[in-house]
């Protein structure tokens, strides 16, 4: 919560400490702890340390983890690939579109999961705005009732702006 909250520093320091769960074998909360952690260090523009992390979480992950998960580190490991100083837009890209298969393939239409994977199609420039609202839009329209929380907001939002950039 503080990296998300913005004191990302103190967030950071927090996970490094219980990372100590880890060392004792005890991996329940490794790969959350291990996406804060990645976040924290994006946000911070340490995308070196970043990607690293998030390439060695995936591979855990990839071997037997929490796959629960892997669309998300797929949409970070994207993020900090295109905003780093030297972006690579391209394998972006394929993580956004990955995560978004996973995340479709495991069901997991819940809506923070499919508003944050809309996101990066619109970093990616003028030209993915009506594929980031065609993600999007189908998606919101399934909803029924929680349209005050603020991930429908945000998303109502986004929609909108995308709608304005037609």
């Amino acid at each position: 919560m503080l990296v998300k909250r913005g004191k990302v520093e103190a967030g950071m320091q927090l996970v490094r400490a219980l990372k100590i769960l880890h060392k004792a074998r005890h991996e329940l909360l490794t790969t959350p702890l291990n996406i804060t952690l990645t976040e924290g260090l994006a946000i911070t523009e340490r995308f070196g340390q970043a990607l690293a992390l998030a390439n060695d979480t995936i591979a855990q992950v990839e071997r037997g983890g929490d796959r629960i998960n892997m669309p998300e580190l797929l949409r970070i490991k994207g993020g900090i690939l295109g905003s780093a100083p030297q972006p690579d837009m391209a394998q972006a890209e394929a993580c956004f579109q990955r995560s978004l298969e996973l995340a479709r393939r495991q069901s997991a239409l819940a809506w923070s999961c499919e508003r944050q994977r809309a996101w990066p199609f619109c970093a990616l420039g003028q030209d993915r705005f009506n594929e980031a609202r065609e993600t999007l839009a189908p998606v919101y329209a399934r909803f029924t009732e929680g349209f005050q929380t603020s991930d429908m907001k945000g998303a109502r939002e986004l929609l909108d702006a995308l709608s304005l950039s037609a």
